[in-house]
């Protein structure tokens, strides 16, 4: 099967122009284990600059995506590689061999050359063994890296368990873990560089997660407050979530500008948020702050809903994952007034992330059979547990054939640095820079023969120019 590339994706949903634009997402590419009686979870995903998904979790029985079958008994946490097909690239298994949910795979992510970074929770009291290293007895937590074959490079122990990881456009790791703690991390040997004390609450810990913005900032969900750090880890602002003891809070992205979407949920009591009160519940909340201050610049809710994690979008769309009503999975679009948009039924997300417009990579798990766009997948053996799925939920096709680049629409040079010069047959006027998550990065007027524009303020990373007929061209910035 031919290599794919997220160039080629986004190539191919931009390319079907606005009525693509339109298209509601679809289940592609779907995985799920396919043996075993018991649990297994996807915790964390991600997706690497050729389209590859990265998925990892925990498993108390044997495991199988279509690959590697993995038996009961060699190791509780779970990492795997597939493209943007489904078909599983490599598979491996980790930690000790743990029934009780002890050792969990908890977070993915991908640095620009593609080596995979894995951490997750061990007990401390069992042997955790990765590729044939051991840590050391008494560890709660590790950060593995792997090359992007699979091949580990390094497995590094902590005091606590590590929460979620992410890496900044330098190829520099950033974990959160335990409590109370993020850290910088040496990507030759997961050695701590730099350290930080966050605070937050014991709840939900599996959601405090990780954002870096263009400028290398990190953001982290603490639980009870969203502190943003610089690269150095000095605290910048943090805004302080005051809740009652029954209020979770979730996953925090940041959308093109920079901002970031959170989410609470609360059964009952008050919840104060930049000096507003909120007090009718049961309800769901979607709040946005700004990026560089931290103040709150909206908090409403959409309803009784426990919404997981909110991607800011193009236009001022959002895309909210949870439980809606009865509790079922869906994605819905809203609109800016949280006026919902469309919905799509799927399964239980622990985890997502955009990589394109209405195109994202989710992993989580389904406790019953599920029907998915016209497909079933049945739980092994008729188990009534949870078990681990992930894949592409997208609008156009994935895996399509990537079309023969136009000679007529010319960016140059590509990849590009500080300007790039548009050149060709787009449609003369107004035109958008987007980032792969939709969001509108910067507006530009085009005139024939050519134009140039300044991009020396995008972080690095893939982009689309599209004109007002729909015609897009991909470009990428690299430093």
């Amino acid at each position: 099967m031919r290599a794919f590339s997220s160039l080629s994706l986004i190539v191919a949903l931009a390319l079907n122009g606005p009525s693509g634009q339109a298209q509601t997402p679809t289940h592609q590419s779907v995985v799920h284990n396919t043996t075993g009686a018991t649990i297994s979870v996807v915790n964390g995903v991600a997706a690497d600059a050729d389209g590859n998904m990265i998925i990892t979790g925990w498993r108390s029985d044997a495991l199988d995506f279509g690959g590697t079958a993995h038996p009961q008994g060699t190791g509780a946490i779970f990492l795997a590689k597939f493209d943007a097909q489904g078909t599983e690239l490599w598979s491996k298994v980790s930690g000790s061999a743990d029934l009780n949910g002890n050792h969990k795979g908890m977070s993915v992510a991908v640095d620009g050359n593609g080596n995979v970074y894995n951490c997750g929770w061990v007990f401390a009291v069992e042997m955790a063994t990765f590729d044939g290293t051991t840590l050391p007895v008494g560890s709660a937590g590790y950060v593995a890296k792997y090359s992007a074959s699979g091949t580990l490079l390094w497995v590094k122990d902590f005091a606590g368990g590590v929460n979620a990881i992410a890496v900044d456009g330098n190829g520099n790791p950033f974990i959160n873990y335990g409590d109370a703690t993020i850290e910088k991390l040496d990507p030759a040997n997961g050695n701590s560089v730099a350290s930080a004390t966050g605070g937050g609450d014991l709840q939900n810990v599996g959601y405090h997660n990780l954002a870096v913005d263009a400028s290398n900032n990190v953001i982290a969900q603490w639980g009870n407050k969203i502190t943003k750090y610089d690269n150095a880890l000095n605290t910048l602002w943090s805004t302080p979530l005051v809740k009652p003891t029954f209020c979770e809070s979730f996953r925090i992205s940041l959308d093109g500008s920079g901002n970031v979407w959170a989410t609470f949920y609360a059964l009952f009591g008050t919840v104060t948020l930049g000096g507003t009160d909120y007090t009718t519940f049961p309800n769901g909340y979607i709040y946005n702050l700004d990026g560089s201050t931290g103040a709150v610049l909206s908090c409403a809710s959409p309803g009784a809903y426990k919404i997981k994690k909110v991607i800011g979008g193009d236009a001022g769309t959002l895309y909210a994952f949870g439980d809606f009503a009865f509790n079922d999975p869906y994605l819905v679009k809203y609109d800016a007034s949280l006026t919902a948009l469309s919905s799509v039924l799927t399964f239980d997300t622990k985890d997502v992330t955009a990589i394109g417009p209405d195109c994202f990579v989710l992993g989580g798990a389904h406790d019953a059979n599920i029907t998915l766009d016209g497909t079933t997948y049945d739980r092994p053996n008729g188990s009534p547990q949870d078990n681990a799925i992930a894949g592409y939920l997208c609008a156009g096709t994935v895996g399509v054939e990537e079309r023969t680049t136009n000679e007529d629409l010319l960016l140059f040079p590509n990849p590009a640095k500080d300007d790039i010069t548009v050149r060709g047959d787009f449609a003369q006027g107004s035109m958008q820079v987007l980032a792969v998550d939709g969001s509108i990065e910067r507006a530009i007027t085009y005139t024939r023969p050519s134009t140039t524009v300044d991009v020396s303020g995008l972080a690095n990373g893939i982009y689309l120019l599209r004109d007002r007929e729909g015609r897009s061209q991909r470009f990428v910035v690299a430093r």
